[in-house]
């Protein structure tokens, strides 16, 4: 039996073939050749980011994954992120907007986000 199975042929055995190659990519928003557009850029469309809002759901990533292990604080974890994340979501539109001005260094001595009037 096992010189049965032994026993192959050339229509049996599979043919070693090289890989063929990938087909050249062609992007059509490849570089530039020319150096002031490649420096310079070209405008942005209009819709470029999308639609821009506050999430409905305020710190959706942290209550996907649940409490924090061994927290100490008075407030529960998952509250506070809330509140962190619902404020952060509106400081966070107001700049982008242009309702307000951000600060280069952020932080100020105390820890907190610096926000420009």
């Amino acid at each position: 039996m096992v010189a049965i199975l032994n026993k192959s042929s050339k229509k049996d055995t599979p043919r070693k073939t090289k890989p063929k190659p990938a087909p050249p990519c062609e992007d059509k928003e490849s570089l530039t050749s020319e150096i002031s557009k490649f420096w310079n850029g070209e405008t942005l469309p209009d819709d470029f980011f999308g639609e821009v809002r506050i999430p409905p759901l305020s710190a959706a990533l942290p209550k996907r994954l649940g409490s924090f292990p061994f927290w100490r604080g008075e407030e529960r974890f998952l509250d506070a992120m809330e509140s962190i994340y619902a404020q952060a979501s509106s400081a966070g539109l107001n700049i982008f907007v242009g309702e307000q001005a951000y600060d280069v260094f952020p932080f100020s001595p105390s820890g907190s986000p610096q926000l420009k009037e």
